[in-house]
């Protein structure tokens, strides 16, 4: 089953959305982790280290430290950016596809994006 972390800035209505659609979704939040003061380097460090894909909306620093990372060497179990534009409903249904029929490969030191395109 894959796992996840949510970021300290990623949009909690989602994240509540998600659990009730998905009750035994594996997900934890930076602040229920006790991480939500790690800088985005430490963070993906830290899904490295705990086999947890990174949810999140930093589209502006995220993206270039995954590539530093993986450029470096290091394997991560990824990244799903979700983007803060799109409704609410729309972002859970997209999350709970992702997460649903998601695989392991599909995220793999790749940057996920969604919503889906339309």
């Amino acid at each position: 089953m894959l796992r996840f972390i949510a970021d300290q800035n990623f949009d909690g209505r989602i994240v509540r959305g998600l659990r009730a659609l998905v009750p035994d979704v594996d997900l934890v939040t930076a602040h229920d982790a006790g991480i939500s003061y790690l800088k985005d380097p430490d963070l993906l460090l830290w899904t490295a280290k705990h086999g947890r894909i990174l949810i999140t909306h930093d589209k502006r620093t995220i993206p270039d430290e995954l590539e530093k990372l993986v450029s470096s060497g290091v394997e991560l179990p990824g990244v799903i950016l979700v983007a803060k534009k799109a409704s609410i409903g729309r972002l859970i249904d997209d999350l709970v596809i992702t997460v649903c029929c998601g695989e392991p490969q599909d995220f793999h030191n790749n940057i996920y994006r969604l919503p889906f395109p339309s």
